[in-house]
């Protein structure tokens, strides 16, 4: 399978990626990995600048966004593009840090839960 150049971000500012997990490189680089939906290609990102870890969504640094969707993944179009990048960016080495950020996302999907130390419920003991 060929690797090439992506559409510009003008063109398509946003991307939807399912069957994602995130890599880490050696230098800390984050990017996502999956399967591209709009262009159904394994998608490799530049690396993550922000993250809403609440709605799922990494801003690059080539300024396009990725939503990720779904639970993460494996594609072995994604897998094969990241080998063939990481010989192409003369990436050592990268780890997978999936379950840690599936971990972030999870927490910051979480209602916010009240301050019980201040509360003066009865069933709290405090009351």
């Amino acid at each position: 399978m060929p690797i090439w150049m992506t559409t510009p971000v003008g063109q398509q500012p946003m991307l939807h990626v399912t069957s994602w997990r995130i890599y880490e490189t050696e230098v800390g680089e984050r990017h996502v990995v999956g399967w591209c939906v709009e262009n159904r290609e394994g998608r490799v990102s530049s690396a993550i600048v922000s993250f809403d870890l609440a709605e799922g969504q990494c801003t690059t640094d080539s300024g396009r966004v990725y939503q990720l969707q779904g639970a993460s993944g494996f594609h072995s179009d994604a897998a094969y593009t990241l080998l063939k990048w990481c010989r192409m960016y003369a990436v050592p080495e990268c780890r997978d840090v999936t379950d840690e950020v599936e971990g972030q996302m999870l927490k910051a999907r979480l209602p916010a839960h009240n301050d019980r130390s201040a509360s003066s419920d009865p069933a709290d003991g405090q009351g």
